[in-house]
């Protein structure tokens, strides 16, 4: 008997300390005026660019932007004269990017989302959009999970409006190192409301879970020999 309930704690502890592996789930996109309409609400932190920066992540490039008549922030959001709050923008010292990315550190988040919220200007020179936007989603190996198509965006406007707001995110049990938000047609674009959470365990944390079985299964083994 002794024997039979070691064998299935060991089972279990091998079961724990190498989880399988999930495939990613995408969310998105969809409309976002706070959030509260985040399928992530209550479960990550939230980045939503005011005051001092969160722990657990790194801008790629891009830089704060407002507040201002022209920034699109969920924060604060003013249709129609800008946003009181503020932004993450693709420009950095005079210089836009098709894209906007961040990575994550210390234990990887498995929950990781982003909000687009506005396009200034696309490469057409059309104000506003609409234009194609992509989110990409890198594994904890860097390497690229997936990407959601977020379709064609943008409301012909270049200010503060919060309708065109929308959300795009990713859940992968193996942790997520990336997320990079690309519009392909504009450099001249905003984002806002990071979220990230949910992090992986750490491998001490799974072998202290296989001991503890192990030692109940061990436990319960003596009882019955009594």
């Amino acid at each position: 008997m002794k024997t039979h309930a070691c064998g299935v704690a060991a089972a279990l502890a091998l079961a724990v300390a190498a989880p399988a592996s999930h495939a990613l789930t995408l969310y998105g996109p969809t409309p976002y005026t706070s959030f509260n309409d985040s399928p992530f609400f209550g479960m990550v932190a939230l980045e939503n660019f005011e005051g001092a920066p969160i722990l657990g992540y790194t801008a790629l490039n891009g830089s704060p932007l407002g507040p201002g008549a022209l920034t699109d922030s969920v924060d604060g959001a003013n249709p129609g004269a800008g946003s009181i709050g503020t932004s993450w923008y693709s420009g950095l010292n005079g210089v836009g990017s098709n894209s906007i990315g961040f990575s994550f550190t210390g234990p990887l988040p498995t929950k990781v989302g982003l909000v687009w919220t506005d396009v200034g200007f696309t490469d057409s020179g059309s104000i506003g959009g609409p234009s194609q936007v992509f989110l990409d989603v890198y594994d904890a190996g860097g390497a690229l999970a997936g990407t959601l198509d977020m379709g064609l965006l943008g409301d012909a406007l270049a200010s503060g409006e919060t309708a065109e707001d929308r959300f795009g995110g990713a859940f992968l049990a193996g942790g997520i190192s990336k997320i990079v938000m690309r519009m392909p047609q504009s450099d001249d674009w905003e984002v806002d409301h990071l979220q990230f959470g949910a992090p992986v365990p750490e491998p001490s944390t799974y072998a202290l879970m296989g001991v503890g079985l192990l030692g109940v299964a061990s436990a319960v083994a003596r009882k019955r020999r009594r």
